[in-house]
C-alpha cells in the first residue's frame, strides 16, 4: 500500500465526500474511487458504506482511519526529521560534463532535487572534451560524468544510467550550396569534406561516420578537428559536413542546417560513475536521478 493511498483515504474520511476530497487532492473523482477500492481489495474489507445519500465509515473503516492517521503522522514526522538532517550535511559532489552537451530534463530536475534536499552540498561542475574526460574517468577525478553511451559502453569499471535517446543529424553550414537540397541522400555529400574529431577524442564517433559513409559507397576527404567545439566551428564556417546530435547545445542553430537520415543511428545520453566511487553523495544523487528517469515529473 502506498503512502498516497493512505493520504487520500484520510482526506476522504475527513470530508466524507468523494467529489470534494478529489478536488482538494487535485485528482479526479474516478482516480480517488479506484484508490479506495484498491485499498479495500488489498485489506479484504469494506471501508465505506456507499448509498445515494453519500458515504460513511464502516466499523472497520473507523479502525483503519485511527491506525492510518498514526501511520501518516509518523511518516510526516520522519520526513521532517530527515529534511532537517539534510540541511546539516555538507561536502561536495563533482560533476564533469562533455562540452557542448545539453543536459536532459530528468538530469536537470534531479540536480534541482539534490540541491533542495542537500542545501549544504556544493556541486562542482566542469566541462571537458572527450579526451580529458576519458582520462579523468579512468582515474576517478570526478564523481559523475555526462557523456554519450557509445564512448563508455566498453568500460567495465563504470556503471551508467541512460537518460534519453537523441536523433543525430548531418550538419552543414546554411550558406553551403548543398544545405537545402529537396530530397537529400548521404551519397550527394560524397564530394564534400567530412569533419570529425581526433581518434583520441572519440574513436567511436569516427567509427560511426566511417560506417555511414561506407554504407553509402564512397570514401570522402576527412578532416580531424582537435575537439568537438572545433569540429562545430569548421562545419559552421562551411569547411565541410559532420554529424551532430540533437543533444548538443548548437543543434538547431540558424547558421547551420541539420538534415536527418535513417542511416545515422540515434545516440543515448548517459550519466556515468565509477563502480568504486567512494563518495556516499554519489549514490544519493543517482537514486534521485533514477526516480526522475523512471517517473518524469515526480519531485522528491
Amino acid at each position: 500500500m502506498r503512502i498516497d493511498q493512505i493520504k487520500h483515504f484520510i482526506k476522504t474520511v475527513d470530508t466524507l465526500n468523494i467529489t470534494r476530497a478529489a478536488e482538494e487532492l487535485y485528482i479526479t473523482q474516478s482516480v480517488l474511487s479506484k484508490q479506495i477500492a484498491g485499498m479495500e481489495r488489498e485489506l479484504n474489507v469494506v471501508l465505506f458504506h456507499r448509498s445515494s445519500a453519500g458515504i460513511k465509515l464502516t466499523p472497520v473503516g473507523v479502525v483503519a482511519y485511527e491506525r492510518f492517521s498514526k501511520v501518516l503522522q509518523a511518516y510526516e514526522s520522519a520526513i521532517l526529521h530527515i529534511r532537517e538532517h539534510y540541511e546539516h550535511v555538507d561536502g561536495t559532489l563533482s560533476f564533469a560534463k562533455l562540452s557542448g552537451l545539453k543536459p536532459s530534463a530528468s538530469l536537470t530536475d534531479a540536480l534541482a532535487d539534490f540541491s533542495r534536499l542537500y542545501p549544504g552540498i556544493t556541486i562542482l561542475r566542469k566541462n571537458q572534451n572527450n579526451g580529458p574526460m576519458t582520462e579523468s574517468l579512468r582515474n576517478g577525478k570526478y564523481d559523475i560524468y555526462l557523456t554519450w553511451k557509445q564512448d563508455v559502453d566498453d568500460n567495465s569499471e563504470i556503471e551508467y544510467i541512460s537518460l534519453a535517446k537523441y536523433r543525430v543529424s548531418l550538419a552543414i553550414s546554411a550558406a553551403h550550396p548543398l544545405a537545402f537540397l529537396e530530397n537529400p541522400t548521404i551519397g550527394l555529400f560524397r564530394d564534400v569534406r567530412w569533419i570529425t574529431i581526433q581518434e583520441t577524442e572519440s574513436y567511436k564517433l569516427n567509427r560511426i561516420i566511417a560506417k555511414v559513409i561506407n554504407n553509402a559507397g564512397f570514401e570522402p576527404s576527412i578532416i580531424h578537428a582537435d575537439n568537438l567545439g572545433d569540429m562545430i566551428d569548421l562545419i559552421n564556417d562551411g569547411v565541410g559536413v559532420g554529424i551532430v546530435s540533437e543533444g548538443h547545445i548548437l543543434h538547431g542553430t540558424a547558421s547551420m542546417r541539420f538534415i536527418d537520415f535513417d542511416e545515422i543511428p540515434s545516440w543515448t545520453m548517459v550519466i556515468v560513475c565509477r563502480k568504486d566511487n567512494k563518495n556516499p553523495l554519489t549514490r544519493e544523487f543517482l537514486s534521485l536521478l533514477r526516480k526522475r528517469v523512471e517517473e518524469p515529473g515526480v519531485s522528491s
